[in-house]
């Protein structure tokens, strides 16, 4: 059979074939993944970074447009076009476009239906809303990103993810900040002493739909905030964005979002989370908490949040305080 109906019968079917292997098989195999950023972090990138480690195989890798700071275990890594990912897994028609455009080569990607199982080492993690098994199954790790910082505090400081896409295919959003929130957000932290860097990142997918948010000139406008659309505007390249985001979390002393994939990569980083989750499943934040040995809150209206930060978040100058009598007093 020729490689053109291959990929034809790739792209027309409706089942997605099972696949078990050897270590030299995938060597010579592409994986990849076109889906969800949440499924890729939570369910994928894991898979192949246990198979990396436990057979040393040589991986080449294929995923979202700049995603290669993702796969830093990659050998190597092709990144998609921009608004080429889709929903979840990822379809069909995009898979088998990549296969063509990559030769022909077996393309591995990851779907609930089908079995993966290289040289032995099973695919396990299928629902990213559940227990998510040990098993073939590594934390990632991004902690060697310590990029300089496109702002500069005189104190610590916190991340505020935003987001502004409908979810669930509802015309009404749920899980977001208003403009109102936001300020009251920011006063806060800026009255308990700490920065706060406003992270309204959006990707563009086949399948997002957006609503406005009018949160221009809230942060940034002062010493103690900034808003990272100022670097995003500056870099053209999404690598140099999502290597930007992961050195921001990895200095920050937790990260405020609504609930959804903008706050899968702090979890990762190993950030404590404040959660605003108005409709969603929490399972994946306790699994993400145990995973990572970070703390998670969840609130569903921002008052709740505030409420909590006021009472439970520390002063930023107290934290540095005891820091420097920890560093000075020998019988600590």
């Amino acid at each position: 059979m020729n490689m053109g109906s291959t990929v034809q019968r790739l792209g027309e079917r409706s089942t997605r074939s099972d696949i078990i292997i050897s270590a030299e098989e995938a060597s010579r195999s592409v994986f990849c993944f076109a889906g969800e950023f949440g499924y890729e972090m939570i369910a994928w990138l894991p898979y192949l970074l246990y198979l990396k480690r436990r057979l040393g195989l040589h991986m080449e890798t294929c995923s979202r447009y700049g995603s290669c700071v993702f796969y830093y275990f990659s050998d190597k890594h092709h990144e998609l076009q921009k608004g080429v990912v889709g929903d979840m897994w990822g379809d069909m028609e995009t898979y088998a476009t990549i296969q063509r455009q990559l030769g022909g080569r077996r393309v591995i990607y990851p779907d609930s239906r089908r079995r993966i199982c290289i040289e032995g080492i099973e695919w396990k993690v299928k629902n990213i809303h559940s227990r998510i098994p040990n098993e073939n199954y590594c934390c990632l790790d991004y902690s060697f990103i310590n990029d300089p910082l496109p702002f500069q505090f005189d104190r610590q400081f916190v991340v505020l993810n935003n987001k502004s896409f409908l979810q669930w295919g509802s015309d009404i959003p749920f899980n977001y900040f208003d403009p109102e929130e936001l300020q009251q957000i920011k006063d806060l932290l800026v009255k308990k002493g700490y920065g706060v860097v406003y992270n309204h990142f959006t990707e563009g997918t086949k399948h997002d739909r957006f609503f406005h948010v009018n949160d221009n000139r809230i942060f940034g406008e002062d010493e103690f905030t900034f808003d990272m659309r100022t670097y995003y505007d500056s870099h053209p390249n999404a690598a140099d964005w999502n290597r930007m985001q992961i050195a921001t979390y990895n200095r920050s002393t937790r990260v405020l979002g609504p609930q959804g994939g903008n706050l899968y990569l702090p979890a990762i980083c190993r950030r404590d989370l404040v959660i605003l989750m108005r409709m969603g499943d929490y399972i994946d934040y306790l699994e993400l908490s145990r995973l990572y040995d970070i703390n998670i809150d969840a609130f569903y209206e921002v008052r709740h949040m505030l409420t909590w930060l006021n009472a439970v978040l520390p002063d930023s100058d107290k934290i540095a305080e005891r820091a420097h009598r920890s560093l000075t007093d020998p019988c600590r």
